[in-house]
């Protein structure tokens, strides 16, 4: 790996792109030298005021990586960016160039809160500038009240400022809502068992994106295989034969680890249609339950009512064996074969 300098970490951070293998690259190349924390931390933030507002996510991108992969071998990178990075939030936070952008920053700050990435004091000033100071998202969602619309003298046509307000997000259905709308007739062979849910979560353990010994070795890979303009050197047969060698192995280890990447892809792809059609069989078992529920719970309270008004009517009815003898010793009445009988 080479050496740490200000041009060669210029150089990376100015090289920086929003894929996966950029970021991880780079991020490699920082955790290696952290011991010049304190400097990185100082460019990096430099970058990030002057970047360009479609790119400043990169380099969030890229201090989250560094910081939770270098948490194993120490603290610097921890200590250095908590110095920064709620102002850098708030910068990028106030330069948003689009919505996606917004999506992305909010799922960052939800990764960094629920694995306690910084300390709870930064998680907080980093929360008050997506919700405001006092307010969580929950809060929020909890006061927020509909008032109907004040009414009109009378009627006009609505202005485009209204009718987009009228087709603003508040006021359409979830997302998570419309999908399981459209997902609730699911088939049989939709539905996943618990034990393949498990074992599909167990696979993915080991899966490419976490393999620390690949991407290690793609962050050494000379600057020769990577750089075009470097083939200017090349004077020597000798040398564009090494080179060529050096080259064909690169790509055999990219080519190899791109599959992988490429099934780990489809695999979790597959497995977040597998958590969904869980999670919705089962929110359709529950209501199936409830409904069950309410069904038998109306039924004991019938057979209750009905048995508490028979124990009511035996206490009222009156005990026959306290009744006098009105029949004063008689003969008994004659049976229906004695009325019946041709005898007179």
């Amino acid at each position: 790996m080479s050496s740490f300098s200000g041009e060669a970490l210029t150089s990376k951070l100015a090289a920086l792109n929003s894929t996966a293998q950029s970021i991880q690259t780079v991020s490699l190349w920082l955790i290696h030298h952290r011991k010049h924390a304190r400097t990185i931390v100082k460019v990096w933030y430099k970058h990030l005021m002057k970047a360009k507002p479609n790119k400043k996510l990169t380099y969030v991108y890229l201090a989250n990586d560094v910081v939770q992969n270098s948490k194993k071998k120490g603290p610097e990178f921890n200590r250095e960016f908590s110095t920064v990075i709620v102002k850098a939030y708030k910068h990028v936070y106030s330069h948003l160039p689009d919505e996606k952008t917004l999506v992305s920053m909010q799922r960052v700050l939800k990764v960094w809160s629920d694995r306690n990435v910084f300390k709870k004091d930064i998680t907080q000033k980093l929360k008050a500038t997506v919700y405001g100071k006092s307010k969580e998202p929950e809060e929020e969602e909890e006061e927020v009240v509909v008032e109907p619309p004040a009414p009109e003298p009378e009627k006009r046509e609505k202005t485009p400022e209204e009718e987009e307000e009228d087709e603003s997000p508040a006021k359409r259905p979830k997302v998570e809502d419309m999908e399981r709308i459209l997902l609730s007739e699911l088939k049989p062979e939709d539905i996943p068992e618990p034990e393949d849910l498990a074992q599909a979560l167990r696979d993915l353990e080991n899966s490419a994106s976490s393999d620390a010994t690949v991407r290690e070795k793609i962050a050494r890979l000379p600057p020769e295989v990577q750089d075009v303009s470097l083939l200017e050197k090349i004077k020597e047969k000798e040398d564009a034969d090494s080179l060529s060698k050096m080259v064909n192995e690169a790509l055999e280890l990219l080519d190899v680890y791109n599959d992988r990447l490429t099934a780990e892809l489809n695999d979790r792809e597959n497995l977040a249609k597998m958590l969904k059609n869980f999670t919705i069989h089962q929110d359709q078992e529950l209501s199936k339950a409830e409904e069950k529920l309410r069904e038998y719970d109306e039924k004991y309270q019938k057979v209750t009512t009905v048995r508490k008004e028979l124990e009511s009517h035996i206490q009222n009815l009156p005990d026959l064996t306290l009744l006098p003898d009105v029949t004063g010793g008689l003969a008994p009445l004659p049976s229906a074969g004695d009325l019946f009988s041709l005898e007179l």
